[in-house]
């Protein structure tokens, strides 16, 4: 089924439908944050200005994560911007005043801009949260 004329060109061109081609790729990565896990610097899992561009990512939350386990910190509205945490960011492990907790039950999902600056928090290894 083809959209209407109409849509299309409401729709913007990187998220107008399109076929997969050689270069579409699926990666998968698992974590498990052990307590005591140190906090991930911020980073970008793909530059806007990359031939990746855009990529999406997904969280899936096997485990409910809260404040005490590790998180994941995302800065909202940075997949707009050109520059990435390690070149404007003097310390990219310190709390960045925009940033939000990512908050959920297990089974929560995030999907997300893989261009959005983000990275897990401290697993505290005394959390009995």
């Amino acid at each position: 089924m083809r959209p209407s004329p109409g849509l299309r060109r409401q729709t913007p061109d990187w998220a107008a439908p399109r076929r997969a081609s050689p270069t579409s790729s699926i990666a998968v990565h698992a974590r498990t944050l052990r307590p005591g896990a140190a906090a991930q610097e911020l980073h970008a899992d793909v530059p806007r200005a990359s031939d990746a561009w855009p990529m999406l990512g997904l969280i899936l939350m096997v485990d409910r994560f809260h404040a005490g386990n590790g998180a994941t910190r995302f800065v909202p509205g940075s997949h707009r911007w050109t520059g990435l945490p390690e070149d404007v960011l003097a310390d990219r492990f310190a709390s960045h005043p925009g940033e939000v907790l990512a908050c959920g039950p297990a089974g929560s999902m995030i999907l997300f801009d893989a261009s959005t600056w983000h990275g897990h928090t401290i697993a505290w290894p005394d959390c009995r949260c």
